[in-house]
């Protein structure tokens, strides 16, 4: 009988062993960020969101804990090898992240632009406007130019806007225009050919570089760093 028994102990003991090692990886990983998660699913939104945006990694910092308010940064990489800061900002102990990508001369953030616009329209031009650039983020190439609709058109005297010209200069530097046809020839369907842009153009310079370990937007002093490259964003 004691044999039996010094024999099922003997037994038994390689499996304890193995539950006393696996015990704290499962409790860790319930308090930590799946940061390959957490990469796959920043990238599948941009590409959706941006309007012909592909992008060839995400990158974040692993064995992030999760903390309501923390913030960490992740580093986006274009198929060119460009790269941009992306701000992510947890807004519980659960998991669930925020996160924004600020224009730089990589990509634009159109969301931020259209606001922009629609600030300048209403200070500058006296008219309330509603800008709409069809997604959310697009490749900054130096020299290129798009325009953004006016939603529903402003009149300015004479004139109906019906779309802003969005031209970027050098250092991804942002200047736009609105582009004005005559009341008259609109009303006669005339084609777009009778549009001109404004000869006043007005300009987004972005700020001076900043690190990319601090967002444009307040956040909780917690703040984890990762070994990622240097970049520079507005």
């Amino acid at each position: 009988m004691r044999l039996v028994i010094f024999q099922l102990t003997k037994q038994m003991v390689p499996r304890w062993r193995l539950l006393l090692l696996l015990w704290p990886v499962a409790l860790s990983s319930c308090y930590r960020l799946n940061s390959n998660r957490v990469e796959a699913d920043i990238k599948a939104d941009i590409e959706r969101q941006g309007r012909r945006v592909s992008l060839k990694s995400v990158s974040c910092p692993g064995g992030i804990g999760k903390q309501a308010g923390a913030y960490f940064r992740c580093v986006g990489e274009l198929p060119s090898g460009e790269m941009f800061t992306i701000h992510v900002t947890q807004q519980d102990d659960q998991g669930t992240l925020d996160w924004q990508v600020p224009s730089s001369d990589v990509l634009i953030n159109l969301v931020s632009l259209e606001d922009k616009i629609q600030r300048t329209f209403s200070r500058e031009l006296g008219q309330r406007a509603e800008i709409d650039c069809g997604a959310a983020y697009r490749i900054s190439e130096s020299g290129s130019a798009f325009e953004c609709d006016v939603v529903g058109g402003v009149t300015l005297g004479t004139d109906r806007v019906n779309s802003v010209l969005v031209k970027v200069e050098a250092a991804g530097d942002l200047t736009w225009q609105e582009v004005r046809q005559p009341i008259g020839t609109a009303a006669a369907g005339a084609s777009d050919s009778a549009a001109t842009a404004s000869d006043a153009q007005r300009q987004f310079t972005q700020p001076a570089a900043q690190s990319a370990a601090e967002p444009s937007s307040p956040r909780d002093p917690a703040v984890i760093e990762a070994e990622l490259p240097d970049v520079t964003d507005d």
